[in-house]
Formats: structure tokens, sequence, C-alpha cells
């Protein structure tokens, strides 16, 4: 094992284990780590796949909602303080519509490289993105085949990503879904048993 996959495995370990409080992130932290992991390995291979740097890939899967973990434990922090909470529905709307931005704001306070942030920040929209397009491409297809798998959140299995114009755009075949499609479920269980 190189260097890049053993800092890779390390982050994601220290990563997921701040996540498996309730009392830091609520209820959906373990799915949030679950859909992060599977995400990451997904990125991984579809950077693989291109000749892309996997490694890059790699973080920038890990790291996509990061948004959403920030505005999670923001909640859990108004309860813990006594301040009158938003409501389920509130939060969920913030974390749906604003998270890439905010995860985006986030890595740029924490001084990670732009590499890093363009492509959160563009990981539903990668189109929009006027720097590292690829690297947010690439994330963005890893989310949709988390999505796919149901890794961390609902399965959504109908829909056909080869229709998708980005994965068009980075020259993924249907015989490429195939074959991820048998291999994501196995090597997303080795992840999840490795960061546990």
């Amino acid at each position: 094992m190189g260097t890049g996959p053993v800092r890779n495995v390390v982050l994601a370990v220290c990563f997921t284990s701040r996540l498996q409080g309730a009392n830091v992130y609520g209820t959906q932290g373990k799915e949030l780590m679950d859909h992060s992991i599977g995400t990451a390995y997904l990125a991984r291979l579809v950077a693989e796949k291109l000749g892309d740097d996997a490694d890059e890939a790699f973080m920038c899967g890990l790291l996509h909602d990061m948004g959403k973990l920030l505005l999670l434990k923001l909640a859990r922090d108004f309860i813990k303080f006594g301040v009158p909470t938003p409501s389920t529905q509130e939060i969920d709307t913030v974390c749906r519509e604003r998270h890439a931005e905010i995860g985006a704001r986030l890595l740029r306070q924490w001084q990670l490289p732009e590499a890093l942030e363009a492509p959160v920040r563009y990981h539903h929209d990668p189109a929009a993105s006027t720097t590292h397009s690829r690297e947010a491409a690439v994330t963005y297809m890893a989310n949709r085949l988390s999505h796919r798998y149901g890794f961390g959140c609902p399965k959504e299995e109908d829909v056909k990503l080869t229709e998708d114009p980005i994965c068009a755009r980075l020259g993924l075949t249907e015989k490429w879904q195939e074959d991820i499609d048998r291999r994501a479920p196995g090597l997303f269980q080795v992840a999840r048993q490795i960061v546990a």
C-alpha cells in the first residue's frame, strides 16, 4: 500500500470516528459517514478509470457533504445551549439547498486547496465550475453512484447514469457502469469494516 492510500484510510477513520456520536450530529451522522465513505471510494474508482489523481478524488468524495455535517452540528448546538431549534423541515431544506456552498466555505476557512473546494462546491452542478471542473465532475459522478447504490442514503436504482451528460463527458460507458455495479457493494462493505 502506498502512502496516498494509507493517508486516505487514516483520514477516513479519523473523519468517520467523529460522526459516530449522536450528540454531535444527531441520528444522521452514521448515514452521512456511510455516504461519505461510499462516495470517496467510488470517486477513487472513477478517477482511476479516467487516469486522474485517485487520492485527490477520494478526498473530494470524502468531504463532498461537509456542509451537511456543519449544519447538523449547528442544529445540535442549538439544542445543547437551549436556543430555539429550527424545525426538522427547516434543517432539511437548508442542508439540501446550501450544503455544497457551506462545505466549500468551510474548506476555504480551513485553508484547504481549491482543488478540494471546487469539487465540494459543485458536486451537484459540475458544469457551473470554472476551475477544477474535471474534479467536480468526478465527485458528481461518485455522488450519483453512491445514491444509485444507497450508500448512506435512499437507493435510486432506476437512474440510468449513462444517460447523464456528465457521464458522457467523462467517457464512462454502460459496460463500465455494469462493472462498477458488480464491484461497488462489496468494496463498500470492506470500506465500512476498515473505518468502523
